[in-house]
């Protein structure tokens, strides 16, 4: 789509300028579009779970597991794009490290839930919430991170 390049362009810009209006608009349109995006996500997933065990022709057994399954990483993958917002803001503020950090982070607290999973004897379900848990994880801390050095260029 070009969104999250083209909000790391002109936040970028607007710094390079000292336009805080600019960075400001640029962000709240950016995070609109996003979310809405990410809205549609949601509502696909929660609209679209059962037509999808039809069409994938999933046996009645596990026919509730798979809606649910496509309900969970639906909504994971539109808490996604809010969050991508907020990356695109720390590469465009050069916060790198920060970010870097965090990512690693994340990357870790996800391996470690799907093993804890795993270990446990944990299925379908407690895999998708584990990744719907790292996500919420990842745009709570990016959040923070934002509030934190966002406005501290």
């Amino acid at each position: 789509v070009g969104l999250h390049s083209a909000t790391i362009r002109y936040v970028s810009l607007g710094l390079g300028r000292n336009d805080d209006k600019a960075i400001e608009r640029i962000v709240n349109t950016s995070m609109f579009l996003f979310t809405a995006i990410g809205a549609i996500v949601v509502i696909f997933s929660l609209v679209m779970a059962s037509p999808m065990s039809l069409f994938f022709k999933v046996g009645s057994k596990n026919f509730i597991l798979f809606q649910k399954l496509i309900m969970i990483i639906g909504i994971s993958a539109g808490l996604s794009f809010p969050r991508r917002v907020l990356d695109a803001i720390f590469l465009a503020f050069e916060k790198y490290e920060p970010l870097n950090l965090f990512n690693s982070g994340i990357i870790i607290i996800r391996g470690l839930l799907i093993y804890f999973v795993l270990i446990k004897g944990g299925g379908l379900i407690e895999l998708g919430l584990a990744e719907l848990c790292s996500e919420i994880i990842n745009f709570t801390a990016k959040f923070y991170l934002y509030v934190r050095l966002g406005n501290k260029n």
